[in-house]
């Protein structure tokens, strides 16, 4: 038996794909399914092909097409991987958002500083919004709201003594948000993450 991965994408107009319709896809053909996650808007499936793999193309829906598909090195990689990239948007995000919240503070309200705050604020609310739409769902959308609205508390109370209770939720909730990203399977099920299902045992 070996693992391997497939990535799986869309054409224009491709029907809606599922956990439930790549499982199923893949056990038709003697395959073992271990994994899928959501990538923009395809999907990575983690899956092993038994001794009694059927050949041919998955019978996914309509206008969904593998285009590659490769060995997994290790078991551990899979999970390994996708705990790197959680904790990853987490701090992407954070380096996105957080300059653009003090900049709101520190520059005026007229001129060319005025239009630059228009673009940080325009900014603000658009990578708000991918955080929501992207893989982390909710969750991580919410989080670096919360998050966000901490950093404008802190820098409106800098210099003063509320700065530092505010710096320390902004600490805890930074922490909080990496272990809420780590938390739970990389499945995917309408954008929200799932734990995965343990795979059945091999006789």
């Amino acid at each position: 038996m070996t693992d391997f991965f497939l990535r799986i994408e869309p054409d224009a107009e491709a029907a809606r794909l599922t956990p439930d319709m790549i499982e199923q896809a893949l056990r038709t053909h003697g395959l073992m399914p271990r994994h899928a996650m959501q990538v923009g808007a395809g999907w990575l499936v983690h899956a092993r092909r038994t001794d009694h793999a059927a050949k041919g193309a998955l019978p996914f829906p309509e206008g969904w097409r593998v285009i590659e598909e490769g060995p997994v090195l290790a078991h551990a990689s899979w999970p390994a991987a996708n705990e790197v990239r959680a904790v990853g948007e987490v701090f992407t995000y954070a380096l996105l958002l957080w300059p653009a919240v003090v900049g709101l503070f520190v520059l005026q309200s007229q001129g060319w500083q005025l239009a630059l705050k228009i673009v940080l604020a325009v900014w603000l609310g658009l990578f708000h919004l991918v955080a929501y739409r992207g893989a982390g769902g909710r969750f991580l959308g919410n989080s670096m709201l919360m998050l966000s609205a901490c950093v404008a508390a802190f820098w409106w109370s800098h210099p003063g003594a509320w700065m530092y209770p505010w710096l320390l939720v902004i600490v805890i909730g930074l922490y909080a948000a990496v272990r809420g990203s780590l938390k739970g399977g990389p499945r995917v099920r309408d954008g929200t993450k799932q734990p995965v299902q343990s795979p059945r045992r091999e006789t």
